[in-house]
């Protein structure tokens, strides 16, 4: 009788895992085909910016819609401030329950997509970011890691305490932002 031969499960698994690894890193570098949005302040933004810098509009009210163009438009207008960031081809999604932001993040030499969801309100007149999601490369980052950015992020925000501004709304709608107030 002849010996019989085991088939190579190990080598079945191992091809198997090989092919799911390749089809993982197609998406990867298929989703980070994001277009390239142009580094723009849109005037009516650039206005509030040129107030609150010159102190020169105390009392007087302001009201802006800002839409997903022009939310990606000055995050890359800032981005293009500052070259040292590893990050680019902003996108940026309003949404009644939330915003979400995408992008490229420059990782030593590879593109790679990454994203965000928060939650956005309005505690006495000043904006509250919450983070709800990050994410790399198509994969969540874990709670801690969320946690950790959700610091950085409070402290930019409670820099814009000393904001010479009081915010009387802040709703989003599907792909705007409505922002009113006061500037101090």
């Amino acid at each position: 009788m002849k010996p019989r031969r085991r088939f190579p499960w190990s080598l079945v698994f191992a091809v198997v895992l090989l092919a799911a690894n390749g089809l993982a890193w197609v998406n990867v570098i298929s989703s980070a085909n994001l277009p390239e949005v142009l580094p723009r302040l849109d005037p009516q933004i650039g206005e509030i910016r040129q107030h609150i810098i010159k102190h020169d509009a105390a009392g007087e009210p302001f009201s802006i819609v800002i839409t997903n163009q022009m939310a990606a438009e000055a995050v890359a207008w800032f981005l293009d401030r500052h070259p040292e960031a590893p990050f680019g081809y902003p996108q940026v999604e309003f949404h009644p329950d939330g915003i979400v932001g995408r992008g490229i993040a420059f990782v030593f030499g590879l593109r790679t997509p990454v994203f965000g969801e928060a939650d956005l309100t309005l505690v006495n007149g000043k904006p509250q970011v919450a983070l709800t999601g990050l994410g790399v490369a198509g994969a969540r980052l874990p709670d801690f890691a969320i946690a950790a950015l959700q610091s950085e992020i409070k402290k930019q925000f409670d820099l814009a305490k000393v904001m010479p501004v009081d915010l009387s709304r802040l709703e989003l709608g599907e792909g705007t932002l409505t922002v009113e107030g006061v500037f101090r």
